[in-house]
């Protein structure tokens, strides 16, 4: 016992980046992955590179790491994890959550991966139409139906004024000229 303490004083004396490492014990199985995700620090967002990932710890390096005890905001598709900066070196760091890490959504395998239909990552996810493509394709039509409708019944309206209007100067056409010349001074 008394030669691991002496080793541990030693360790911090000469490198003591290295006396955490030495003495934190991993408590979690970790997964090793080459990932590019998105991080937002105090100062905005970043690149990162993903190295270990485990249920709750991640393992990553940054040209910008984030400092020890700073909140981070990782993001990869559709995968958020916020977590705490517990260690860091260099551009490597170390991330906690409080909550589990999913760990097939950060690896983009998605739901398929929790139910064992594992689709790999190169596969065109573009190809498969949305699920709501028909719904927004019948609000659209829907409002252009409307707008046509609108602008039908405003042409309509105009017709109908400008027939009005020359109709009532027609009826009031032939007794304003008849008064007129009644009038005196009337050429």
């Amino acid at each position: 016992m008394l030669a691991a303490i002496a080793i541990v004083r030693l360790i911090r004396a000469n490198r003591p980046h290295l006396a955490s490492e030495f003495v934190q014990k991993r408590r979690e199985t970790r997964l090793a992955v080459n990932l590019i995700c998105r991080i937002r620090q105090d100062d905005g967002w970043h690149d990162v590179r993903v190295r270990n990932i485990s249920c709750r710890g991640i393992g990553a390096s940054s040209a910008t790491p984030p400092a020890i005890g700073e909140y981070a905001e990782l993001r990869r598709g559709s995968a958020v994890i916020v977590a705490r900066v517990v260690w860091q070196h260099g551009n490597s760091f170390g991330l906690r959550s409080q909550d589990k890490i999913d760990i097939p959504a950060l690896l983009g395998q998605g739901a398929a991966a929790k139910e064992g239909q594992f689709e790999p990552a190169n596969a065109e996810r573009r190809k498969q139409p949305r699920e709501d493509s028909l719904v927004n394709a019948a609000e659209q039509s829907k409002h252009v139906s409307s707008m046509l409708q609108y602008t039908v019944l405003g042409m309509a309206s105009l017709a109908a004024a400008l027939f009005a209007s020359s109709a009532v100067r027609d009826i009031f056409s032939t007794p304003l000229t008849a008064v007129a010349h009644a009038l005196p001074g009337a050429p």
